[in-house]
């Protein structure tokens, strides 16, 4: 009988454990992992395989030379952050925390850039603006459990001018920016209410437009228009801008 009783008993436990795994699942998943949920990649996007292939364990975004070693090529970014790039994966990169960033703080970032995304991209549409964009970004996890540190990054590359080429392309694409550009970049800057504003963080791309690679900090760092964006500019520009800026402040105070 008490055998009969135990073999009830684990039978009764077993069939409990998938249920038992969901609301571990629902309940002690933090809010941040639950809000990333809609960010997730589709599951038919083209880049599922090339990706199921190159993120196989998270050993490799340990640092840069990890990441070199599986044939990425990487750029350090601010914060311990690295852009990967990979021929299997061309038009898109992998933004990762090196090992040294606590998963809770990695995964409030990768939010607050998605977030930010979509704050700008709304902007732009309701703004009508032609010559700004806004990378697509997606969450990718490398596994279907929520272990430790399973989120990655995926954007959109922009193909973009970098700011420390020493050609300077990008620096008189800024000093000599065209009024339409000039004052679509302001009012959508002023319309999400500031951003992490530098020529690097907004540059242009080969195809002419201003593209928002940096979403980290929409909403906040109102001012770094002014400070950082308009002496950028010639004086001409310079001029436009400021007083472009003081009428939108004016108008949002009425």
């Amino acid at each position: 009988m008490k055998i009969l009783l135990y073999v009830l008993s684990f039978c009764f436990v077993c069939s409990l454990t998938p249920t038992l795994e969901a609301s571990h699942d629902i309940f002690f998943r933090g809010k941040t992992e639950r809000a990333l949920d809609i960010y997730f990649l589709p599951v038919n996007h083209p880049l599922q395989t090339p990706l199921n292939t190159l993120l196989t364990s998270l050993s490799i975004f340990r640092s840069p030379s990890s990441l070199r070693k599986e044939g990425f090529s990487v750029k350090e970014g601010h914060q311990l952050l690295m852009v990967a790039a990979h021929p299997a994966i061309q038009g898109y990169l992998i933004k990762k925390f090196s090992g040294k960033k606590h998963t809770k703080k990695e995964n409030d970032n990768f939010l607050k850039r998605l977030k930010g995304a979509e704050k700008i991209r709304q902007a732009i549409q309701q703004h009508k603006c032609k010559h700004l964009v806004v990378p697509e970004k997606w969450i990718y996890s490398i596994d279907s459990r929520h272990s430790y540190r399973k989120y990655f990054l995926i954007v959109e590359d922009m193909d973009v001018y970098d700011w420390d080429d020493p050609k300077g392309e990008l620096e008189n694409l800024y000093y000599n920016m065209d009024i339409e550009i000039l004052k679509e970049l302001c009012t959508v800057l002023h319309a999400v209410g500031g951003c992490d504003a530098f020529p690097r963080n907004q540059p242009f791309t080969r195809s002419g437009k201003i593209a928002f690679v940096d979403t980290e900090h929409v909403g906040e760092k109102k001012d770094y228009f002014l400070i950082h964006i308009v002496p950028a500019l010639n004086n001409d520009l310079q001029k436009y801008a400021i007083d472009l800026w003081a009428g939108l402040e004016e108008e949002s105070r009425r």
